[in-house]
Formats: C-alpha cells, structure tokens, sequence
C-alpha cells in the first residue's frame, strides 16, 4: 500500500478525486435533459474540440470541466463558458481552503483569460467568460473576503489582507501577474475582472455551496 501525508492511502485518496470529479460532472450532466435548462455541453478533461483546437496547453490543462450555455458548444457561440477546477483531498478534507492552496490555480486562470483574449477578443471574455474552483475543504473566510476586495477595490486589514497579499505579491511565482492579467489595459480589459467564483461541495452531492460575492465584480 502507498501511504503519503498523514499515512493516506495514496491509491485511496486518487480514486476517490476521480470520483468525487465524476460525481459532480454526472450530476450537472442531468441539467442537459431539462427542457428549460440553457446549458447547452460539457467537456470533460479540456476543453470542447472547436475551442481546443486553438487553446494553448495551459488552457487546456486547467480545465477540468468546461460548462457551455447557449445554443453551442463553441466560445465563439455560446452565452457563456465556464471552466472549473477541482481541488479535492483526503488529508486536508478538514483543513481550511486558503489563498496559498488557491494560487497556482489563479494563476492558470489568468493565463487561460489571457489566451481566450487572444483568441476572440477582450469584450466577448468579459462577456461570456468566468472560472469556479470547487474544493471538498471548507474554503477560508478571509480568502473568500479578499478576493471580493481586490475585484471591488476595497481596502483590507488584518487576515483578509494577509490572505489578499498572497496574489499581489511573489511576481517571480507569476501570481501578482495572474490579478494583474484581469485588469491589464494592454489586455483590453479595461479593469474588468471576470467572474470567479470559489465553491465548497463537502460532499458528491454539492448540495452545500459557498462562493464569492464578488461576481464579476470590478477591480480597484
């Protein structure tokens, strides 16, 4: 048996995030039966074939899931895409989800934004496009409240800016870069951050959400 931190079964812990990946996915897979539903695809591992063909490898790689709206499976159809992220784990299933576990995801984040505003242009991204990190771990107040005040330009004390300081600093880790890509005016996005919304599912179910308030709130 290969045993990793805190003696978790290293076999256990990986089936169990495919699992918990799989469960979501088939889940949110029954809103396409629903008659009224305006999610239109999904593309598991990637992204759909049409926009894969031009997305970069990090783009790709990052995405989990890709949910498409609309009437089309392709970014240049559809109302709206969003790509999503797991972070499951069976060690720190208790443990609280903070900005440091969240950084090099942000970080892809940014560079798939920034590849998508190559490709089609910096006011259908703003438009259409938006990011969900999903974590089984209870996700940290304060990290929650500093991403609502770096989209909305709020200031922040104590934990919120400790928290807050993990994405606007380390330029060599590109995490300061990854903010600053939301709002680059050489990215034509004229300050504008998408949406990116952090969700607790503690269980397959994901009955239970926690997000940002931050919706496609702006930057200061």
């Amino acid at each position: 048996m290969m045993q990793g931190k805190g003696g978790v079964d290293k076999v256990r812990a990986s089936r169990e995030g495919h699992e918990y990946h799989e469960a979501w996915t088939a889940r949110l897979a029954l809103k396409l039966l629903w008659p009224d539903s305006e999610l239109a695809a999904i593309a598991v591992e990637g992204l759909s074939q049409v926009d894969q063909a031009r997305a970069s490898t990090q783009a790709i790689e990052i995405a989990d899931v890709t949910l498409y709206y609309g009437a089309s499976s392709s970014f240049e159809e559809a109302s709206r895409v969003c790509v999503v992220q797991f972070k499951y784990s069976v060690s720190d299933a208790e443990r609280a989800f903070r900005a440091s576990h969240a950084k090099k995801t942000i970080e892809k984040f940014a560079a798939t934004y920034l590849d998508n505003t190559k490709n089609y242009g910096a006011a259908a991204v703003r438009e259409k496009l938006d990011f969900q990190l999903i974590t089984n771990r209870p996700i940290y107040e304060p990290l929650l409240q500093a991403v609502d005040a770096i989209a909305q330009g709020l200031p922040r004390t104590g934990e919120v800016a400790k928290q807050a300081k993990q994405f606007e600093t380390h330029e060599n880790t590109g995490v300061r870069s990854s903010f600053l890509a939301f709002r680059s005016g050489d990215a034509g996005v004229d300050g504008y951050m998408p949406c990116l919304r952090l969700r607790n599912c503690g269980d397959r179910s994901c009955s239970v959400l926690q997000e940002t308030r931050s919706d496609r709130g702006r930057l200061g």
